[in-house]
């Protein structure tokens, strides 16, 4: 039995991990197709065991993220700024299958 709960919490904790980074926000893309945006923090290591082609981590849709627009305007806010943001992942690929959905951010 104990070994039985071991293998469940692994599994479960295997697919359970987020990443978070705090960083400057070196470029983003927005508008690719679908209202995207896509986003890097510089320094930041690869997000969903992929590389981007052009080196972003982190994506969200303003379309359909709850709150899109807000995160938009927070990371164009931090990164005209010069000042870092912790963006939190959300454990999922969905927007592009190499960078990991954002989730949510903290600004400083």
């Amino acid at each position: 039995m104990k070994k039985y709960l071991l293998l469940m919490l692994v599994l479960f904790a295997s697919n359970s991990f987020s990443s978070n980074f705090r960083g400057v926000v070196e470029k983003m893309i927005v508008g690719s197709g679908e209202h995207r945006v896509y986003v890097h923090l510089k320094g930041a290591p690869k997000t969903c065991d992929n590389d981007h082609p052009l080196g972003f981590n982190y994506a969200f849709s303003l379309r359909d993220h709850g709150a899109g627009r807000e995160i938009f305007s927070s990371l164009l806010a931090a990164q005209m700024a010069g000042k870092e943001v912790t963006v939190q992942g959300n454990s999922q690929c969905t927007v592009s299958t190499d960078m990991e959905d954002i989730g949510y951010i903290y600004t400083y």
